[in-house]
């Protein structure tokens, strides 16, 4: 199936995406800057699993440095597969950086240009003699891109304008039959940024990157809490995905890829924090209105948080013995990178027009319903969905 090129494939994303790509049958060049050892360990598990894989040492942000990359590809190619060309490059690598607009230096916007957009630019430039006809280019992009969050605007930009690019490397590498995406994911760079954040400002934070359908996955991630902290105080359950069909499009994969996330996940992870939460513990679980008053070609996604509203009330019985508290927040129409686009155009004016307080909400709109809701103050409340929508009744319209 080809060979290709993952840049930041020791860790995270990267390193996600260059297993996965080898189960796939791809041969794999994964790039590292500043960790070898981690990425000898993503290379042996694909040998281990009869892929090749192959690691090179590239510092993105080192445009002087790509000729020389390119001979190093070109000479992995022919001694571990046999092959002059690439089937694919992803520009993977980067970081995240939390810092006001106000305070950004121009060495830390310098740094992030190089990383995330000139990098790309000229990488992408330096393969492209080697790239196969039909050859894949993806560029990583951010959901910050669409959601203003402050402390990211130069992260952000440059993430923004690597969409940009890939639309014009669509059209012009066309001839080719080169194609050019940009993905989305919006989380590892943005979790860092937000770990920055709150490390910047005395406080503790890591992120962890899971799968929360995937009980192997959960199980991970609460082991790791075990290990860092010992005990638990609180869980959110807030990673969610939503699908939209009319029922005559309804599919069996959508159907499971929602209930999975939405319903299973947060059961997974409640069977694991139970082993770690105490009395006075806190479970919050993100439902949403739609689980009493659906949209159109909303019928899974309502399901699910219906079924969310059901299980914080059947735990919080379970559970009210320990003195662990369970409790739903029902958020209204809401600004964030998976509602990105869904309150355009006449929706969303008749959307607003429903909302007594006249604006959609933001995330800062629900947090501290969140914080309240973990904290002592609400030792006296379990059980409970508690709406925050802005007065909305109904969908709104």
């Amino acid at each position: 199936m080809g060979v290709i090129v993952i840049t930041g494939g020791s860790r995270g994303i990267g390193a996600s995406t260059a297993e996965h790509a080898a189960q796939r049958g791809m041969g794999v060049i994964l790039t590292y800057n500043s960790d070898p050892q981690a990425a000898a360990t993503v290379v042996g598990r694909i040998e281990r699993h009869g892929g090749k894989a192959v690691a090179l040492k590239l510092d993105v942000s080192d445009v002087g440095s790509f000729e020389a990359f390119r001979e190093s590809v070109r000479l992995a190619l022919g001694e571990t597969w046999g092959s002059t060309t690439l089937s694919g490059l992803v520009n993977n690598a980067g970081y995240g950086l939390f810092n006001p607009l106000a305070t950004v230096s121009e060495a830390q916007f310098d740094g992030l240009f190089n990383v995330h957009l000139k990098g790309p630019f000229f990488l992408t430039q330096a393969l492209l003699p080697l790239l196969a006809e039909h050859a894949s280019i993806v560029n990583l992009s951010s959901a910050t891109t669409r959601v203003a969050t402050a402390g990211v605007a130069p992260y952000a930009a440059f993430k923004g304008g690597l969409e940009v690019l890939t639309r014009y490397m669509a059209k012009e590498f066309g001839e080719r039959r080169i194609r050019a995406n940009a993905v989305s994911p919006g989380a590892k760079g943005d979790a860092d940024a937000v770990v920055a954040h709150i490390t910047e400002r005395g406080g503790s934070a890591f992120a962890l990157q899971a799968d929360m359908s995937q009980a192997a996955d959960v199980v991970r991630l609460f082991d790791t809490v075990r290990t860092k902290f010992g005990t638990l105080d609180v869980l959110v359950n807030n990673a969610g995905v939503a699908v939209f069909q009319m029922i005559d499009d309804l599919t069996e994969e959508a159907f499971h890829k929602q209930f999975n996330l939405n319903v299973l996940g947060y059961l997974l992870s409640v069977r694991e924090a139970v082993k770690l939460l105490g009395p006075k513990g806190s479970i919050i679980n993100i439902s949403s209105i739609l689980s009493t008053d659906p949209y159109l070609a909303s019928s899974v996604y309502s399901a699910t948080k219906g079924a969310v509203d059901t299980l914080t009330l059947a735990l919080a019985r379970e559970l009210g013995p320990r003195g662990i508290r369970v409790n739903a927040i029902r958020p209204g129409h809401t600004n964030t990178p998976a509602t990105d686009g869904n309150f355009a155009g006449e929706l969303g004016v008749k959307l607003l027009a429903g909302t007594p307080l006249g604006r959609f909400g933001e995330p800062e709109d629900i947090a501290p319903l969140a914080v309240f809701l973990a904290s002592d103050d609400s030792h006296w409340v379990t059980g409970e969905s508690i709406r925050a929508a802005g007065g909305v009744r109904g969908v709104g319209y």
